[in-house]
């Protein structure tokens, strides 16, 4: 047995477990802190904690304190915030966007950012008071544009459907408008 220290995927939780030798070494990522000492037998012939043979040691692992094989050092220091990891949090940045995952990879770099701010404008429209049909046409229109070059640069043709979609919604939205603004007293216009 051993006690070991190893991270999720993300590197930001970590976890302290105590497991077996093998399975410490099959983890990606994981560092020993110390190993159990071997247990101290007065009696040679012993059988097993488990019901086994006779002549088999009983085997028990104890960590009720690190021991002088602890290696503490090892223990992989916290993240800090520096500059370039920022600028790689920034360059891998991922959103959303029509119920798709943009993803952190895409490239060109300014078609992946187009589509995260793009994002981030329809959900800060959703959360208006009043409507604006002609900053949501505008929306469509750019996420029409944007979905076509990501229909271009990966192939995918539900891509290009989304892009109709999304030009038809701009024009739908620009003749809501045009009606509702026919309608109004020329008073207030």
């Amino acid at each position: 047995m051993v006690l070991t220290v190893f991270a999720d995927r993300a590197g930001r939780l970590w976890r302290v477990a105590e497991v077996c030798a093998r399975c410490a070494a099959a983890t990606s990522g994981c560092r020993v802190l110390d190993t159990a000492a071997a247990p101290s037998h007065s009696k040679p012939e012993v059988a097993s904690v488990a019901g086994g043979r006779r002549g088999v040691p009983a085997a028990a692992a104890v960590f009720s304190a690190p021991g002088p094989s602890s290696t503490a050092g090892a223990v992989p220091a916290a993240r800090g915030h520096t500059g370039s990891e920022k600028t790689a949090r920034r360059v891998g940045r991922s959103g959303k966007i029509a119920q798709r995952i943009v993803p952190p990879h895409l490239k060109p770099d300014d078609l992946r950012t187009e589509l995260i701010e793009l994002g981030d404008a329809y959900r800060a429209y959703q959360k208006r008071e009043e409507p604006d049909l002609v900053l949501l046409a505008a929306l469509h229109e750019r996420k029409a544009h944007a979905f076509q070059r990501w229909a271009e640069v990966t192939g995918d043709g539900s891509l290009w459907s989304e892009a109709k979609r999304a030009e038809q919604a701009a024009q739908t939205t620009r003749v809501m408008h045009a009606h509702r603004v026919a309608r109004l007293p020329a008073v207030l216009r």
